[in-house]
């Protein structure tokens, strides 16, 4: 009961982060790559056996088949498509609900992942 209520906090939290957010980058401009290192995908530069982890499967994953079947909808189709994943961008999911998210939370807290890895 706990997490839910953990969960329902943090959607509920999202919701103000997402509009500072969206205040912000309408102010701030990332400028644009100018080296070629800087140009590169920042999974190219990973370890070989981050990168092995990062590139599985959803279906490769131990998740629910509801959660799976919701990441495959939404166009998550690798560890690495989820860890780039915001939470305010799992709130925009058709049909996301709050199982799934404490599911994958805690599937990312459990593997030393975040939401909105810079990978």
């Amino acid at each position: 009961m706990e997490r839910i209520a953990d969960a329902i906090e943090i959607l509920n939290s999202i919701d103000c982060e997402y509009e500072i957010r969206i205040r912000q980058t309408t102010f701030t401009r990332k400028s644009e790559p100018t080296t070629e290192e800087e140009k590169a995908d920042p999974s190219e530069q990973l370890p070989p056996l981050e990168k092995a982890l990062l590139s599985q499967k959803v279906e490769e994953l131990d998740l629910s088949v509801r959660t799976r079947n919701l990441l495959k909808a939404n166009g998550i189709n690798t560890l690495l498509d989820l860890c780039r994943l915001k939470k305010t961008d799992y709130l925009k999911f058709r049909n996301g609900g709050k199982k799934s998210f404490i599911e994958l939370d805690d599937f990312l807290t459990d593997h030393n992942l975040t939401w909105g890895m810079d990978v």
